[in-house]
């Protein structure tokens, strides 16, 4: 796999010139594509459409809920290459990075490697992992020019989307196959992404039909590790796929989506050793594959009233030191919308079916080692308006899985918009995190313990517990929304989450290993619903925007406070929670065209510091970075892009994982290059 990846990869990078002379020859009818939203003022980009809050198109500013919508267009100028990158830009997230292919990521508190509160999507197709709960960010690996927009609710939103959209949701939604028609091509290299070559083409079929299809091959190499020695962590990904829409009467419209994809990742994992020091590294390659189908079919009525079905597949393979896995998901959605004057009124039902066969490892074993699990779910909300320019919103979602059986997940929401300049809203939302497959069914060496005086050195064993609960969430909210004219915005939102039965451990009596080795203990600890926790924070982004002079800054500020209430079986040592997500966060954007075909982007941000500990206390700083875009577009058709990441100089690592540990590594100093041709 690794020699495919690699001749691709001299094969794309030598095809690349070739490629951006044939296609700047093309004679195209079509202008030169608009890249978004540069020209629009702050009030029509405070009316961007949004569908997560009411699974139906509406104005970013009239959103009953803690949104955001990151544009194509910001998404290009940010210089990002990968969706991680981008999501730093997105108020409110934790956007860590732990080596060159690994991030944590999270939504208002209780961050993670696999962060199991924040359920992400992608057109709607879940990517969240049942397997630990979590999304696998290093294979995600989206072709970015087709993302039309990167949806983000903060908050839970489990009364549409069901278990798991707890603390926030991303909805990744790529552009209407009318949208990228002729041919793009894409090539960068840089100081640690030696090479990446992504090619797309669009074309119709009839009157009524169009389509794309598209190929992206890209190549990273490892970071240094806190030795200053190479690490284990570079990685190489291949992903073709297309898109295909169809709309037979103007009052329907079908749309198939699909892809397929093989990724090499580095990963250096720290186990358990029974002789000192008591960890031992374990470099390995992990093969991770996978591919998806997904058909949605859409029908409106003049009267109001629209449904929408939506079935996909999913199948993903991972193979690795630590677990090997093979899943398979098939989906079905299906939405009923009736309108009636003031009133909107949207009900729907669902079902998931996952299998998996997950085989042992030297550290992991499952058991049963195959399992199918089913999800099925109703939904129903009622969205009126009142006199005075409010607005209530009224939902439920019934689920039922075979983790913890039947959740009940309600919200009321409420918006007051007393004038076309302010907006006032207010939430009580309760949502839940459903048990994983590990959490019910693994037995994990996570850690060994030195020796004592009178003990010998002891493994510690997480066990999973087919009797864990779900763990439910309350949470309140409240925001402000204010614009100025074309000129200045303003979003505040506030949070209070309360958290019951959050995943602990209950430490059980030692036990004596067994051969081979020496002498040592078993030191399990089950999984039990022994934690709870509050949360509380403020999340303030600010637009300033002179159009006249082409530039625009945004200003993002959030704020944390965590307090958790530690059951009494505890382990002692266990995840310091209170820690692991930062009290404070600021981010700066400043954007600006310069004429003459320039454009500049400069991006700082400030984390403050955390900690996170298992066994051993792990400090992390706080850190200051900035970044920096300059391209040039000699005309419609080319962009040169160069872009800086961590100028200030490069950090240690902004995260540690404390489930299973991993190697760290240094954050560098990085800069790329890109030429891109676009019709």
């Amino acid at each position: 796999m690794l020699l495919f990846h690699a001749m691709a990869l001299r094969f794309g990078c030598r095809l690349l010139p070739v490629c951006l002379l044939w296609c700047c020859a093309i004679p195209t009818p079509l202008a030169a594509e608009s890249f978004g939203l540069t020209h629009l003022s702050l009030e029509e980009l405070m009316d961007v459409e949004i569908e997560l809050v009411s699974r139906k198109a509406e104005p970013l500013f009239g959103a009953p809920a803690a949104t955001f919508v990151l544009t194509g267009d910001e998404l290009r100028r940010s210089g990002a290459t990968t969706i991680p990158e981008a999501l730093r830009l997105v108020p409110g997230l934790v956007v860590a990075r732990i080596d060159a292919n690994k991030w944590a990521i999270s939504a208002r508190g209780l961050t993670g490697r696999f962060a199991n509160k924040l359920l992400v999507q992608i057109d709607g197709r879940s990517v969240y992992t049942p397997l630990f709960s979590g999304v696998f960010w290093e294979v995600q690996d989206v072709f970015l020019e087709d993302v039309e927009r990167i949806e983000v609710i903060r908050g839970p939103g489990a009364t549409l989307w069901g278990s798991n959209a707890v603390n926030g949701i991303i909805n990744i939604v790529t552009r209407h196959s009318e949208q990228t028609q002729g041919v793009f091509a894409q090539a960068g290299t840089g100081t640690v992404e030696p090479g990446h070559l992504q090619v797309r083409y669009g074309a119709r079929l009839g009157e009524h039909a169009q389509y794309r299809l598209y190929a992206r091959i890209a190549s990273h190499d490892a970071f240094d590790d806190p030795a200053g020695d190479v690490a284990n962590d570079d990685w190489k990904a291949l992903r073709t796929g297309g898109r295909f829409d169809y709309s037979p009467t103007p009052v329907d419209a079908l749309t198939l989506t699909g892809d397929i994809y093989s990724t090499d990742i580095g990963q250096t994992y720290l186990f358990a050793d029974l002789t000192p020091p008591y960890t031992r590294q374990v470099e390995d390659k992990t093969a991770a594959d996978g591919g998806h189908a997904m058909a949605r079919w859409e029908h409106s009525t003049t009267d109001g009233a629209d449904l929408s079905l939506q079935l996909y597949f999913d199948h993903t393979h991972w193979s690795d030191a630590l677990f090997i896995e093979r899943r398979s998901t098939y989906d079905l959605d299906f939405q009923h919308r009736l309108s009636a004057g003031r009133a909107d009124f949207v009900w729907g039902i669902g079902g998931r079916y996952t299998t998996d066969t997950n085989d042992s490892t030297s550290v992991t074993v499952f058991d049963p080692r195959s399992r199918g699990d089913a999800l099925y779910s109703a939904f129903v909300q009622y969205d009126r308006s009142l006199r005075h320019r409010m607005r209530v919103v009224l939902g439920a979602k019934l689920e039922h899985n075979d983790y913890s059986g039947y959740e009940w997940q309600p919200n009321a929401r409420l918006i007051w918009t007393p004038s076309h300049q302010q907006a006032v809203w207010t939430a009580v939302s309760r949502a839940v995190r459903t048990p994983s497959r590990a959490e019910s069914d693994v037995r994990l060496i996570q850690q060994a313990l030195p020796p004592g005086d009178a003990t010998p050195v002891a493994l510690l064993a997480f066990l999973g517990s087919p009797d864990l609960d779900s763990e439910p969430m309350l949470a309140y909210e409240a925001g402000y929304r204010f614009r100025y004219e074309e000129t200045l915005s303003l979003d505040l939102a506030l949070f209070f989450n309360d958290y019951d039965g959050l995943r602990g451990g209950k430490a059980l009596f030692p036990v004596p290993g067994t051969a081979p080795g020496p002498v040592h203990l078993i030191v399990p600890f089950v999984a039990v619903n022994n934690l709870n926790a509050t949360t509380r924070g403020l999340e303030l982004a600010i637009d300033w925007r002179d159009i006249s002079e082409n530039w625009r800054t945004r200003a993002i500020y959030s704020w944390l406070s965590t307090d958790v209430t530690l059951g009494v079986d505890l382990v002692a040592e266990a995840q310091t929670v209170e820690e692991e997500t930062p009290t404070h966060q600021v981010a700066l954007w400043h954007s600006r065209n310069l004429g003459h075909g320039l454009q500049l982007d400069v991006m700082g941000r400030y984390v403050s510091e955390v900690a996170v500990a298992q066994t051993v206390r792990h400090e992390i700083d706080a850190y200051a970075e900035a970044d920096l875009r300059l391209a040039w577009q000699p005309s419609p058709t080319l962009e040169l892009a160069l872009v800086g990441r961590n100028l200030f100089g490069g950090h240690p690592a902004e995260y540690k994982p404390f489930f299973v540990e991993t190697q760290l590594s240094q954050i560098p100093r990085s800069g790329k290059l890109t030429l891109s041709y676009r019709p």
